[in-house]
């Protein structure tokens, strides 16, 4: 076999320079020249051989575009024996007319290399060799060596070095002196630059799991806030709807007792004056859910609510003393009236700070506690009358049934728990517990 040589290169210029040094030494032994490179690669190769003092070369250079060089030779985009011959032997053969011999160089199968189509690179590398048989010609050939940067390459390198008689690694000499160094040299430096490209590719793996990890984090810290945001919300929508439901329900449930007029006069006012609050609260506590929220739907959960806690108890409760202790004026006033009509006796206090001297008067059975009250709250007030003398049952009155309140309330001292609107029910069974 003649002459078949590979250069792999990582750079324009230094190709170049390497096929100037190929040609020239052939022009020293007035060899005919053939190139078949890119447009860009020609205009160098042109710039790069003026610059040289050896004369002789012009009108011994035939240049070729390996594209459309390619495109002659190929059927179905496969390199086709009787076109390569008729093209590439026709050019080959009239270089060599008088015996001169020829020198080439292409780049048409670097072309296929780069497009995907390797199985038509070898075909046409195995075209080149067999040419090679009727015709004297030494042919170096180039590959970027970065069309090798992946592991899986390798088998393919291998298949390219095997097609040629001396590999030029990068930067290196012909090294004809060790076959089998040359060799291992070029697999060597294609393997550096597949590791390269991987760890590249990791590394860019690695800052995008970087990225992406961050970004969960911050969508999770979002949903965090917008959970807390979305519990802080319920928490002040069922206090603050609560408030004004327990007075409705307590003065509904006294229009159940009496016809009294002026009973039944004070019930429509207290009902006036906490569904004009509540229907205020509704309009904001609304707006501020469907921000945060969405849309609620508990409307008909808390009418059958309202309905069923304002049925007062058909039976006439064990008189008892009852203290009652709210902020809530409308609340401990109407939750009061409801109280005597089943025969209790009642004291009312809005103001927490009173409430120990209320006691001390009254020496009450069962003490009703709100819990959220400004200055003294109900768990304070509770441990003050559990280190009291007096004897008695405490009950908690809460806008809200969570488990936190719950635990507290028992912590405080209470007996029991119940949540606005009042139960008129389960406030006679806690009594008369």
């Amino acid at each position: 076999m003649q002459e078949h040589s590979v250069r792999f290169y990582d750079d324009g210029p230094s190709l170049v320079s390497q096929i100037v040094d190929f040609l020239q030494e052939g022009f020293r032994a007035r060899a005919s020249a053939i190139v078949i490179a890119t447009a860009e690669h020609r205009a160098e190769l042109t710039r790069a051989l003026a610059g040289r003092p050896a004369a002789g070369w012009a009108g011994r250079v035939r240049m070729l575009d390996a594209a459309d060089t390619l495109a002659e030779i190929c059927v179905d985009g496969v390199p086709d024996a009787q076109r390569f011959e008729a093209v590439i032997g026709g050019a080959i053969a009239q270089a060599s007319q008088g015996g001169r011999p020829v020198r080439a160089f292409g780049e048409m199968v670097a072309l296929l290399w780069a497009d995907g189509r390797r199985d038509a690179a070898m075909r046409l590398e195995q075209m080149w060799n067999d040419l090679a048989t009727r015709h004297p010609f030494a042919l170096l050939c180039a590959y970027r060596l970065d069309a090798f940067q992946c592991t899986e390459d390798r088998e393919d390198f291998r298949r390219v070095c095997d097609l040629h008689t001396h590999i030029h690694p990068l930067d290196g000499g012909r090294l004809t002196d060790v076959i089998g160094l040359r060799r291992q040299l070029a697999e060597m430096q294609q393997r550096a630059c597949a590791l390269e490209t991987e760890i590249v590719r990791r590394r860019n793996a690695e800052a995008e799991e970087s990225r992406l990890r961050e970004e969960l984090t911050g969508r999770l810290r979002e949903l965090a806030a917008s959970d807390a945001a979305k519990d802080e919300l319920l928490a002040v929508l069922s206090h603050e709807l609560r408030n004004p439901l327990s007075p409705i329900t307590t003065a509904l449930a006294m229009t159940h007792l009496t016809d009294d007029p002026q009973v039944w006069r004070s019930a429509r006012d207290v009902i006036e004056r906490q569904a004009t609050r509540l229907q205020e609260l509704v309009e904001e506590l609304l707006d501020s859910a469907r921000r945060q929220m969405g849309r609620l739907g508990a409307g008909d959960g808390v009418r059958r609510s309202v309905a069923e806690r304002a049925r007062a108890p058909a039976a006439p409760a064990t008189p008892r003393r009852v203290l009652l202790v709210d902020d809530h004026a409308d609340a401990a006033a109407s939750l009061g009236e409801v109280l005597r009509a089943h025969g209790h006796e009642v004291a009312a206090v809005t103001d927490p700070c009173e409430a120990l001297g209320a006691a001390s008067q009254l020496q009450p059975d069962t003490i009703v506690l709100d819990i959220d009250m400004p200055g003294v709250d109900g768990y304070e007030l509770a441990q003050r009358l559990r280190a009291s003398p007096l004897k008695a049952r405490l009950i908690a009155l809460t806008g809200a049934a969570d488990a936190s309140h719950h635990a507290r309330i028992v912590d405080a001292g209470f007996d029991h728990h119940l949540v606005k609107p009042v139960d008129l029910h389960e406030l006679r069974r806690m009594m008369e517990a």
